[in-house]
Order: C-alpha cells, then sequence, then structure tokens
C-alpha cells in the first residue's frame, strides 16, 4: 500500500524546518511501516526517504532516532538502520507475515 504524500504534508515541511519537518518525516514514516508499506527487517536508506520525502536528511534522520526508542526500527552504528523485525520475538509471526505478504 503506497501512503501518498498530501499538499498539506509537502508545504509543511517544504516550508517549514527542525521540529515540523521531523515531526512531518515522524509521522509518514511511521505510517509507512504500519500500513505495511515497508517490511519487518528491511535495510532503510535515509538518504532514499529524504528524497522521497523531498527534505533533507536531518529530519529524517531525527525521525529515525524517535522510531527507534519505540522499537519500530532499529539503528546500528556503521551497519544502517532497518525495520525491527516482530518475528524475532513474536509467536505470531506466521500471521503477521500472512499480512505483511497482501
Amino acid at each position: 500500500m503506497v501512503i501518498p504524500i498530501n499538499n498539506t504534508e509537502k508545504n509543511a515541511h517544504a516550508a517549514g524546518t527542525g521540529r515540523n519537518a521531523r515531526e512531518t518525516a515522524y509521522q509518514i514514516i511511521r505510517d509507512k511501516i504500519i500500513g505495511c508499506e515497508l517490511k519487518p527487517g528491511e535495510a532503510i536508506s535515509d538518504k532514499q526517504l529524504a528524497e522521497e520525502l523531498q527534505m533533507s536528511r536531518t529530519p529524517v534522520r531525527e525521525a529515525l532516532i524517535i522510531l527507534s526508542t519505540s522499537n519500530m526500527v532499529v539503528m546500528k552504528p556503521q551497519t544502517g538502520t532497518s525495520l525491527y523485525s516482530v518475528c524475532q520475538s513474536s509467536p505470531y509471526c506466521a500471521a503477521l507475515e500472512c499480512l505483511w505478504q497482501s
């Protein structure tokens, strides 16, 4: 499922900086994770996300840091960022995988 960026979101991060851009990036990336557009265990490129969201890398990195505090992404120094894989610790993995593949 592709979650398009609407004009309000574009204007919020195109005109704003700092907190507004970070919050916009956070909401969009979080929606992509929850909407299964990004798959568990998948590597995430802050550069690619920044280009897709049409903003600088700083608010995207800040959003990823916030997402890491809620265990939605895993940030490893010198390795990169990836989505947290629920399957590593959940007995409901098979059911979740079924949903992610649809």
